[in-house]
């Protein structure tokens, strides 16, 4: 499991749809993360590098969750 913002986000569910676990964010805010992050398409979480995760939690940090 990945954790973002203290959360643990599911390896099972898309990536749009896991940061919707983390308070705060809804679905417009997951994709212009995800999208800022430099994710492209739309993958599991387990499927996501390491890099692009890390990438993710900057991205998130930016906003209040």
């Amino acid at each position: 499991m990945a954790i973002v913002a203290g959360v643990n986000l599911p390896d099972g569910k898309r990536v749009d749809i896991a940061l919707r676990y983390i308070f705060g964010i809804g679905p417009h805010l997951a994709t212009v993360a995800a999208r800022e992050a430099g994710i492209v398409g739309n993958p599991k979480m387990g499927e996501v590098a390491d890099d692009l995760l890390a990438r993710l939690r900057d991205v998130i940090a930016k906003y209040k969750v």
